[in-house]
């Protein structure tokens, strides 16, 4: 998944895409690399149209908080 997921990168169109971003965050996270994590929810979080679905990206960026 990963692999498909960096290939896409570099398409326009993915950038603003909230489900790719939350793909990514479910990756780093389960890597553990809760930097990449919180910042793929950021960026899930800034192209979301929904308010119900951004305020529940707003809770999940509470646990990275303690990061800088």
């Amino acid at each position: 998944a990963e692999t498909l997921l960096t290939a896409l990168q570099s398409e326009k169109a993915v950038q603003s895409f909230t489900g790719w971003h939350l793909a990514q965050h479910k990756l780093a996270d389960a890597r553990g690399d809760r930097t990449a994590a919180k910042a793929a929810l950021e960026h899930a979080r800034a192209c979301m149209n929904s308010d119900a679905v951004a305020a529940h990206l707003d809770d999940q960026r509470h646990l990275y908080d303690d990061l800088l």
